[in-house]
């Protein structure tokens, strides 16, 4: 249990160096901190990249950009730094053993996840155990779990408040008008990048997906793309494209967020600029194509979107970029990115708490369903509830043989044991599948109903929370 913190905190410095997506997704938790302590000084330790992201906000009072600490003199000089700015309390939100251990010796207090063992001493007085096999929890709301020594939950952490930077949206317009957009013709940003552990859509289907949006309706695209590899694949899309294409290759982060608030609407796979979207309130169709990165975790916080997803045809374990199958990628239905595009650019989405959490769970968790001969009736009763409810799901005997290699196949995220027989060897079970499925599946015993999705939601958030493993 952490302690709640009764010392003055003159200044906090947050350290969250590490990729856009995971910055944008703190802003909310820095922004209750913000809140909580007004005349706090909070300071964000990020990289030079993102600095320019997040520098021109107003719950952010200073920005340092994190120093290099790969040699001892170098963090030596860096703890120096850390004593040199009067730091109260230190939180990290991206947790390094380097940058944890200058925080250590150069800050007051420190928070962060304790359950990394090796970290102990420096989070065992006022870290957490930051529990993140909680399949319910948004990256956002895990955020806010690290804060309970500061008073602040997850509740605290729901607005994710950003504007673009000063000027931003003048450069924007200038580039843009170079590139020759119509006017009153949707405008819609593809962008071809990908975040780690996902996989990307290949350039032969985003051809596919524009021509067959644009035999429907009228529209401007704009290609985004920054590395050697992204700019590759928007190069093959513009040689397979019928018809006028806007790019602009590797604009400064400034000119690309004003860019992206000048969307109609944003298509990507879950990476950073996604996030930016979101931030930016601009409507989304987010691709999720691999078992791995899921909805519930990444999706779009309170911004507008639609999902496209179907990662269950795919049998293999889901081992980050490295996977040599296109299987998830290519299951992604081009008619169906169609006709969400289609009713985005008309206002349709979600975009609120509750609706956006149970969208996003009907796109996220595959549901095994087992009963025994007793059971089998209700079993099957709620196994139809879960299929009207657009929940992946699949149903079977108890004893069945192989459920193991069922269910690392088919990425089972929540067992329903209405039998409530062979508890030790479901278990087992679970605890096998971590290495695989990197959550272990929640398991409920017994016959149980739900007279509503909603019930089902709050089920499974209170099941998983006082889940260990």
């Amino acid at each position: 249990m952490s302690i709640k913190i009764k010392t003055p905190l003159r200044h906090i410095l947050i350290a969250r160096h590490d990729a856009i997506g995971d910055l944008i997704l703190t802003l909310p938790a820095i922004a209750a901190i913000k809140s909580h302590f007004p005349d706090t000084k909070i300071t964000v330790m990020t990289t030079a990249y993102n600095r320019d992201i997040i520098a021109h906000l107003p719950y952010i009072d200073e920005i340092l950009v994190k120093p290099a600490t790969h040699s001892f003199p170098l963090f030596i000089q860096f703890v120096k730094q850390l004593r040199s700015l009067k730091v109260d309390l230190m939180i990290h939100f991206r947790m390094t053993t380097e940058v944890a251990w200058a925080g250590f010796f150069g800050a007051r207090h420190n928070i962060g996840d304790k359950s990394l063992l090796g970290l102990w001493p420096i989070f065992r007085r006022y870290g957490v155990f930051y529990r993140n096999h909680n399949r319910m929890n948004h990256v956002s709301e895990y955020n806010g779990i690290l804060l309970k020594s500061l008073g602040i939950s997850s509740r605290d952490c729901q607005e994710l408040a950003y504007t673009p930077p000063p000027g931003a949206i003048p450069l924007a317009k200038r580039l843009l008008a170079s590139l020759g957009p119509r006017k009153n013709i949707p405008l819609i940003c593809i962008h071809i990048g990908v975040g780690f552990g996902n996989r990307p859509i290949r350039a032969n289907k985003y051809v596919e997906y524009i021509h067959l949006l644009r035999s429907q309706m009228d529209v401007d695209i704009y290609l985004s793309c920054y590395t050697d590899a992204e700019i590759a694949v928007c190069k093959e899309i513009q040689s397979q494209v019928k018809g006028p294409l806007l790019t602009a290759y590797r604009q400064p982060i400034q000119t690309y967020i004003g860019l992206l608030s000048l969307m109609d609407l944003f298509v990507s796979v879950d990476t950073g600029p996604f996030h930016l979207a979101a931030a930016l309130k601009i409507p989304q169709l987010a691709i999720f194509p691999s078992k791995k990165v899921k909805p519930l975790s990444w999706g779009p916080f309170r911004n507008r979107h639609l999902i496209c997803r179907n990662p269950y045809q795919c049998h293999h374990d889901c081992p980050h970029q490295q996977c040599p199958y296109d299987i998830c990628s290519d299951d992604i239905s081009v008619i169906d990115m169609v006709n969400k595009t289609q009713a985005l650019l008309k206002g349709e989405g979600v975009s609120q708490q509750l609706e956006q959490r149970e969208y996003w769970a009907q796109h996220s968790l595959s549901i095994l369903v087992l009963y025994d001969e007793k059971t089998e009736d209700q079993a099957r009763q709620f196994y139809q509830q879960l299929q009207s409810w657009s929940f992946v799901s699949f149903i079977s005997h108890v004893t069945k043989p192989d459920l193991y290699p069922f269910a690392r196949q088919r990425d089972i995220s929540v067992i329903h044991n209405f039998s409530g027989k062979r508890r030790g060897r479901l278990f087992w079970m679970t605890q096998r599948l971590i290495s695989t499925l990197f959550f272990s599946p929640l398991l409920i015993h017994g016959p149980h109903s739900y007279e509503s999705l909603t019930e089902l939601m709050a089920t499974y958030q209170r099941q998983y929370g006082k889940k260990l493993l």
